[in-house]
Parts: C-alpha cells; structure tokens; sequence
C-alpha cells in the first residue's frame, strides 16, 4: 500500500465504467476513497471478504501508445494517456471466483512530478472503460475493475 500511495497523484481520481454506476455506487472517486477501499483488499482481520487472492494483470505489452495531453489546469506540463487492456481475478475462500469479462479496458494518465533525468511518475487518472457482456462459467463473476471495487463500498463503510 505504501508503493501504491506513492504512485498516486495528490488529484487522482478513480472512473468507474458507466455500467457499474448507481445503486449507491459513485461514476468516480478520489485518492482517499481509492487507497481507503484497495487497503481493504489487503485487511486480512477482515472477515467478511475471505479474499484468497487478487492479480491484477495490465497489459502494457500489447503495443500500447501513450498520447501527450496538456491540462488545463497545467499548462506548463506534458501529461501521457494511454488506453490498455486490463485482466483481474479474485478468488474467495466460498470458491467463486471473480474474473475480468473479455475485452476489458481502461484509460490511465499519468504525469512527470519529478524532472527529465530523475523522473517520478504519478497515476492521475485511471479510468475503467468497461466490458463487453459474456456468459460466466460456474463459480465465476465476470466484473470490471471498477464493478469489483465497487463491491467493496457496500462491505465497508468510508473512513
């Protein structure tokens, strides 16, 4: 979680996938929400998760192009947007298992807060894009990112 802290912008802000908003479930949060829910993942005091394991796979290796993007709010930086497919699973101890629904994507940008020769690059924004539907097989959820998170807000209560 320290790593993770680290790597997050001061304003990053977490998109869920439009078909994973409502009933209680915001179209985004920011930098405490996301490190306050992630943190959970990793609760093993936790009870009522019964978490096995959780991989989260970006596949950066498949010719990703990140873009240059100039802010608004920054206009003396260059910012990069990438879009990448994405695969998670979790597994619990019920045996079900969540996985990533084909074709899933997100869109990340991210920024230099250090300088050309000692780069520090933060995750500003990442941005789940959401799923094709598929039928999953027994025992499987097939979830966004986002869809999985999600699922933590109605397990535990914000700090």
């Amino acid at each position: 979680m320290t790593k993770y802290d680290k790597f997050l912008d001061q304003d990053f802000v977490f998109y869920f996938a439009p078909a994973d908003v409502g009933g209680g479930i915001p179209s985004q949060w920011g930098r405490t929400e996301e490190l306050y829910v992630t943190s959970q993942f990793f609760d093993v005091s936790s009870p009522q998760l019964g978490t096995w394991s959780i991989d989260v796979d970006l596949k950066f290796e498949t010719g990703v192009q990140w873009v240059d993007v100039i802010p608004a709010a920054f206009p003396d930086e260059v910012w990069y947007m990438a879009t990448v497919p994405y695969e998670f699973s979790a597994q619990f101890e019920s045996l079900e298992a969540w996985v990533t629904s084909p074709g899933a994507q997100a869109q990340f940008t991210v920024r230099n807060t250090g300088t050309a020769a000692d780069p520090a690059w933060k995750l500003v924004e990442w941005r789940d894009l959401g799923v094709m539907d598929s039928r999953p097989r027994a025992f499987e959820i097939h979830k966004t990112w986002g869809g999985f998170k999600a699922g933590f807000i109605r397990t535990f209560s914000s700090p």
